[in-house]
């Protein structure tokens, strides 16, 4: 961005020097005047423009798949997981974010069946997506290495929560088969453990929420 702001002032300044009929040699001046606004022409139409639609166009890929957990626990689809990535809505305000956080905070998820449902649909969807969220750094990268610092935050976290299904499936091997919708019922035996669990869950995922919001503000900042 900055050598098209360059580029432009010093076609105007040249023009206005021309308008001025400064004393020089106007040979000289005529071919650099021309040549720069070739430059100028070139740089903006064939490297500017191209660069920042493709950007514009990756950034909307990586938010579809970043906005896919949001919308998971927002759903409490237990198939959102197999939900296409196209099809993420991602008119999402970081204002919303911020509200949802505020909201997982003050839920009670050791006896809300909703409140367990929503996190087991944002668990499973994570789960899902993680190889997806590292193999698109190179898409980040791409953006800018600035980006891709960004995105190694929000997959680090989105990878944490998501290691939690992982450590489910041996936490409920060493209980006599236990499921998650056993875990939705103050019967289980081992409460603490229940208790545990669920709170290493609502703390992953409010912090994934959280570097989401740091992604979302940055992409929107950024200037080329």
């Amino acid at each position: 961005m900055k050598w098209l702001i360059i580029g432009c002032i010093f076609i105007f300044v040249s023009f206005c020097l021309h308008l001025l009929n400064i004393n020089f040699n106007l040979k000289i001046f005529s071919d650099l005047y021309t040549n720069s606004l070739v430059a100028f022409v070139f740089y903006y139409f064939f490297q500017y423009y191209p660069k920042k639609k493709n950007d514009k166009n990756s950034i909307k890929v990586l938010n579809q798949i970043t906005y896919s957990i949001y919308e998971a626990f927002i759903t409490q689809n237990p198939f959102s997981h197999e939900k296409p990535t196209k099809r993420v809505n991602i008119s999402v305000t970081s204002e919303e974010i911020s509200n949802l956080i505020e909201k997982v905070k003050n839920w009670d998820f050791k006896d809300s069946f909703k409140a367990i449902s929503s996190l087991e649909s944002a668990l499973a969807t994570a789960d899902s997506k993680l190889r997806e969220f590292e193999n698109l750094l190179i898409l980040a990268n791409n953006i800018s290495p600035a980006h891709s610092l960004e995105w190694l935050n929000l997959t680090h976290e989105l990878r944490l929560f998501a290691n939690e299904y992982k450590n489910y499936k041996q936490f409920s091997s060493s209980n006599d088969s236990v499921s998650l919708e056993a875990l939705k019922t103050k019967e289980y035996r081992n409460l603490n453990e229940r208790e545990q669990y669920l709170d290493t869950l609502q703390i992953r995922f409010i912090m994934f929420l959280e570097v989401t919001i740091e992604w979302k503000d940055f992409c929107r900042n950024f200037k080329h």
